[in-house]
């Protein structure tokens, strides 16, 4: 079919009580089911989802002129509400590389003209929370433990009303938004809180060859506002305190020792 968009097609699909077992994991993934009525003209989704012991996804909705790219039309609606710490016994996850805790719940809503290069502009008030998170990555030296994040979605604006975490002895609070958050060059809004070990930096982001040895402590309460791709154009607008700092590296002429202030 060399025009895709006048293809013509009518019929239904249910799906009742279906199972999906990953191998090498315990459990499998149940209660697959779906209803869906489907034709050139419109996909209905009248359920959709399915559980996995206490996770559980649902989706319905509908996408209209779904084989036209230029006018297909979406309006979904889908709730996610995961245990993190169990997904492993349902999907493969290698725990020496990748560990996840927390309770992940979403609303997600998709409203409005598809356009495959922006797919995010569809969000409408979609709201994810996580709490009591953890994650550690065998790329990053210590794990992010007690996280919590509350945050909403629309279109490219992604609000974030709190977000905090505790590496190491390093605690983070942040809230605000990030515009184009997908793009290559997102515009941030964000006030930070939180007391930072700059030896620890390193574990989390190289400063080489810039800055090869940093040490000391820093307490901030700062905004930051601006595009992310541009250091130069970011206002910053707030507290810094710096406690015994030391620095030595390439971009440094002397060597930094003993800073406060």
């Amino acid at each position: 079919i060399d025009q895709t968009e006048d293809a013509m097609f009518s019929g239904n699909f249910i799906l009742s009580d279906g199972a999906l077992q990953y191998v090498d994991v315990p459990r499998p993934i149940e209660q697959i089911n779906a209803r869906i009525q489907a034709s050139q003209d419109r996909i209905q989704i009248d359920e959709s989802g399915f559980r996995a012991a206490s996770n559980r996804f649902n989706m319905s909705g509908n996408i209209s002129n779904p084989l036209d790219e230029a006018n297909r039309n979406v309006d979904l609606s889908a709730t996610v509400n995961f245990d993190l710490a169990s997904i492993k016994e349902f999907y493969p996850i290698d725990e020496d590389t990748l560990k996840l805790r927390g309770q992940f719940d979403a609303n997600i809503v998709l409203r409005g003209q598809a356009d495959p290069d922006q797919i995010e502009r569809l969000l409408q008030r979609s709201t994810f929370e996580l709490r009591d998170g953890y994650i550690d990555h065998r790329l990053v030296g210590k794990p992010l433990e007690d996280i919590t994040l509350t945050a909403e979605a629309t279109g490219t604006r992604l609000s974030i009303q709190n977000a905090r975490f505790v590496t190491g002895e390093n605690t983070l609070a942040m809230n605000g938004s990030v515009s184009n958050y997908l793009s290559d060059d997102p515009v941030f809004d964000l006030s930070f809180d939180g007391n930072a070990v700059l030896a620890d930096v390193s574990s989390y982001y190289s400063l080489e060859p810039y800055i090869q040895e940093l040490s000391g402590s820093a307490v901030m309460n700062l905004n930051a506002r601006g595009p992310a791709g541009d250091p130069g154009q970011i206002a910053l607008n707030g507290s810094l305190e710096v406690n015994n700092v030391n620095a030595s590296g390439d971009s440094l002429g002397l060597p930094v020792t003993g800073l406060n202030g």
